[in-house]
């Protein structure tokens, strides 16, 4: 089972396999980012690394000049949203942003909260208060508690609130009321606007940056100096970060050659209008199926335990369908 699921993340993404990342985030000052998921009584810490980081140098040099300001106060509170459409690399930039961070020691703490539903909020929340300090000072595992622990603790701490697409007031409920810390927010919910000092819209990536990230995420070398396939394919997928790094990790894990991408993409793009889909995500939608035609084929051309092994991949990406997309733990499929 260990090799299915490396198989299933080395098709995920443009990179080798590398350790799963679960729930929320707490980002010590000086460790590589972390990752705390609540299963029983124990805390599971895995290293979360990055996907390969492309492009957005402006949006990241934003963040560093709204909060790390030497001569700012620190009961002066800091609040900015990130809001673009799904794929544009908005938890990305924050995870890179954090990542700097933590090994600068700009922040006395760094917490993550995955605030897609009700129950991701409550796990984030949960691992707050499984800091040793909030232990200390009695902060109970509901959100209120955590909330006013954060906004009687006088450091600089920060507070990143990923996926808050809910409505403004919903927002609201989980920002602590004191005067000073830290919040960085992404959404895909302009209507965000009134709770922050700050607004940055994430578009789709520049040209050459998503060129970029295509050849570092498929692991090959132009030796085009016009880069005209990348920047065919580029194009067809909208620029998005997200549809290129699965682009990349099809093209890398041999299911097809940078030549032929993007004939096998206009024809799942065409698949998905003749069956009526639409919508801003039709670009990664096509570019993931490419990638679930890519183990069905790699199935059909292999034999033995290796074809079995594609078979229950392609089962579990059926099952996982029902899952929301975080805090899949390998234990489950033991």
């Amino acid at each position: 089972m260990s090799a299915l699921i490396q198989l299933l993340l080395s098709w995920s993404t443009g990179e080798t396999p590398r350790d799963t990342c679960y729930g929320v985030q707490e980002l010590a000052p000086g460790n590589s980012p972390v990752v705390e998921s609540q299963e029983s009584s124990a805390t599971l810490r895995r290293q979360c690394r990055i996907p390969i980081f492309t492009g957005h140098q402006s949006n990241l040099e934003q963040l560093r000049e709204y909060f790390v300001i030497p001569w700012r106060r620190i009961d002066e509170r800091r609040h900015h949203l990130i809001y673009g459409r799904g794929g544009t690399g908005k938890t990305q930039i924050c995870l890179k942003f954090a990542e700097e961070c933590a090994k600068a020691n700009r922040f006395w703490r760094i917490f993550w909260v995955d605030t897609t539903s009700a129950e991701t909020r409550k796990i984030g929340f949960e691992a707050i208060a499984n800091d040793p300090v909030a232990k200390d000072a009695g902060v109970e595992h509901t959100p209120e508690s955590v909330l006013r622990w954060l906004s009687s603790v006088d450091e600089e701490w920060l507070l990143i609130l990923d996926n808050a697409d809910d409505q403004a007031d919903e927002l609201s409920k989980i920002l602590p009321l004191a005067t000073q810390g830290n919040i960085l927010i992404t959404s895909q919910n302009a209507d965000l606007s009134q709770y922050v000092q700050k607004v940055t819209y994430l578009d789709a990536m520049e040209k050459t940056a998503a060129v970029q990230l295509l050849l570092k995420a498929a692991n090959v070398q132009d030796s085009d100096p016009k880069h005209i396939i990348p920047t065919c394919i580029v194009e067809k997928l909208g620029f998005l970060p997200l549809a290129i790094d699965i682009a990349g990790a099809v093209i890398r894990n041999n299911v097809c050659s940078i030549l032929e991408y993007p004939g096998m993409f206009a024809m799942r793009w065409q698949n998905k209008l003749d069956g009526g889909a639409a919508g801003v995500d039709l670009h990664i939608h096509a570019a993931l199926d490419v990638s679930f035609a890519g183990i069905e084929k790699a199935g059909i051309n292999a034999t033995g335990p290796e074809a079995q092994m594609y078979n229950d991949a392609i089962f579990i990406l059926h099952c996982l369908a029902f899952f929301h997309h975080q805090r899949i733990l390998e234990d489950t499929f033991k």
